[in-house]
C-alpha cells in the first residue's frame, strides 16, 4: 500500500476506521506528513492486521489507494508470467541432482548470460584462480594448508 497525497490518506484512515485522523495537522501535508512519519507509520502498523492481504487489495482498490500484493520469495515459483518466460529452469547437475536457478532477465547481443557450466564443488577452483591472480604454487598450498583458500574435494 501507498498512499501518495492528501486524498490517498484521507481515504486510507477512512477505510482503516481512523476518520479521527482526517484532517489532522500532523498529516496534512506532504510535509507534515514526513515530519511524522514514525507517527503515521505506526497508525499504519495498527491498522493493518485489522484486515486479510486479500481484503486490503479490495478495500484499497476500490479507494483508489496504490496497492499491490506483496510477494514471498515462494510466491515467485507461481508467478504466471514468469513461468511463461521460463525464469526459473531447472538443470541436471551431475553431484546435486535437480537444481533450479534463475534465468539472467536481459539480454545483451555481445555478452550473453546464460548457465554455460554447473558449479563446481567447493575449492575444485580454488588454485586455478589464484594462480591466475599471481600467487606462486607454494602460496597457493600454504593457504590451502592453513584453511585460508578451499582444497579440492577429494
Amino acid at each position: 500500500m501507498l498512499p501518495y497525497n492528501e486524498r490517498h490518506w484521507a481515504k486510507f484512515f477512512d477505510v482503516g476506521g481512523r476518520e479521527d485522523l482526517i484532517g489532522d495537522e500532523r498529516f496534512s501535508s506532504q510535509a507534515a506528513r514526513s515530519a511524522n512519519i514514525d507517527a503515521l507509520y505506526g497508525i499504519v502498523a495498527e491498522v493493518m492486521p485489522a484486515r486479510t492481504s486479500k481484503e486490503w487489495l479490495t478495500v484499497l482498490e476500490a479507494a483508489d489507494i496504490p496497492v499491490m500484493p506483496m510477494n514471498t520469495p515462494e510466491d515467485l515459483f507461481d508467478d504466471p508470467h514468469l513461468n511463461a518466460v521460463g525464469m526459473f529452469p531447472v538443470v541436471d547437475h551431475p553431484t546435486e541432482g535437480k537444481l533450479r536457478h534463475i534465468k539472467v532477465p536481459v539480454s545483451f547481443s555481445k555478452t550473453p548470460g546464460g548457465y554455460y557450466r554447473h558449479p563446481e564443488r567447493l575449492g575444485k577452483g580454488t588454485a586455478e584462480v589464484l594462480a591466475d591472480v599471481g600467487f606462486p604454487d607454494e602460496g597457493i598450498g600454504a593457504l590451502q594448508e592453513h584453511g585460508a583458500a578451499g582444497k579440492p574435494p577429494e
